[in-house]
């Protein structure tokens, strides 16, 4: 193989990613306008999505604080655990 497929294949493949990314910028263009004129005329449906949102962030940061907890009682009963076999003597 030659330099010249090299330079085809690397050409051919530029033109691939130019085309992606024009395609990509108009679908991106495209949702874009389509999410804000959905939120103007469907106004009920954006509140309703972004209390959806809001609910799942809630559940979630609860879920973490009830991981957090429980690794902190964990923690605190393998040092009480630890304390007790140093003075047994273990």
């Amino acid at each position: 193989m030659n330099d010249t497929f090299y330079c085809d294949a690397m050409a051919l493949m530029w033109k691939g990613v130019v085309l992606f990314v024009r395609s990509w910028a108009v679908t991106m263009n495209v949702l874009l306008w389509d999410v804000l004129l959905g939120i103007r005329r469907h106004w009920f449906f954006a509140i309703v999505l972004a209390a959806a949102f809001a609910c799942m962030f809630m559940v979630m940061a609860k879920s973490r604080a009830m991981y957090h907890h429980g690794e902190m009682v964990n923690y605190m009963l393998t040092q009480q655990l630890d304390s007790l076999r140093i003075m047994k003597g273990h």
